[in-house]
């Protein structure tokens, strides 16, 4: 259980990348843009998402004995991990420039996220989702274990959005096929285009239950493609709140 609880945490800092990224002050070539740089930017925000039970102070963690043994199954594999950024522009234009640089910028920080194994990275553009979309994986094993890791970023007018997901092999016995190594990265972005910013003022929570605004864009919690996963915070990363 704590190797577990180590390995989520672990994939929340790399699904947290495009973020960190995005906050460094000092601007590189093909990194993922500051929010200060992106024209014409009213708002940015975030939630995460990480398997029932990851986070001290969850009911289901606090439940969990910490010496409970791992059990041994044919194949360990920790839940996905999820992140979801929305951001709006004030002009589908603004947003199309965006998204360009926002794309670019993911595939270039997933080639520095692993320094051992051997990865592998792929990228292509989606049809049918959005103005304009894309989709960037890497899989990387022999690391020990396996990762394997999704962006896709959506124009949906002049909303921008970025899902992540993740997934790792602790272990695998000889012989196994592993675990389905598909995300739901696509079916959450495409069922994110069917939504819209509420009228409504935006209520925002830390524990990830903000609503309103363009918190209208987040699945709602029992939706299917969630599952496995639930919100543990919010954040407003543009503008940033006042102290």
């Amino acid at each position: 259980m704590t190797r577990h609880r180590i390995v989520a945490l672990l994939l929340t800092v790399v699904l947290a990348i495009p973020v960190l990224s995005s906050n460094a002050q000092t601007p590189v070539a093909d990194s993922i843009p500051s929010e200060e740089e992106l024209e014409g930017l009213q708002a940015t925000v975030w939630r995460e998402y990480a398997p029932a039970g990851t986070f001290f102070g969850s009911e289901a963690y606090d439940a969990t004995p910490v010496a409970s043994p791992i059990a041994t199954p044919t194949d360990l594999s920790a839940p996905i991990a999820i992140t979801v950024q929305v951001r709006q522009f004030d002009t589908a234009e603004n947003a199309a420039a965006a998204f360009e640089r926002l794309d670019a910028g993911s595939e270039a920080s997933l080639a520095t996220v692993f320094s051992d194994g051997t990865v592998e990275i792929t990228s292509e553009n989606l049809l049918d989702i959005g103005t304009q979309a894309s989709r960037v994986r890497m899989d990387a094993t022999e690391l020990p274990g396996d990762v394997w890791l999704e962006y896709v970023t959506v124009q949906h007018d002049r909303y921008v959005f970025f899902v992540s997901s993740q997934g790792s092999l602790l272990m695998g016995m000889p012989g196994s096929d592993g675990p389905d190594r598909s995300l739901p990265t696509v079916d959450i972005a495409t069922a994110m285009t069917d939504g819209d910013a509420s009228a409504d003022a935006p209520v925002f929570a830390e524990d990830g239950t903000s609503t309103g605004g363009l918190w209208s864009f987040m699945l709602p919690a029992d939706d299917p493609l969630l599952a496995g996963v639930e919100a543990i915070f919010d954040s407003v990363l543009f503008p940033v709140p006042d102290a």
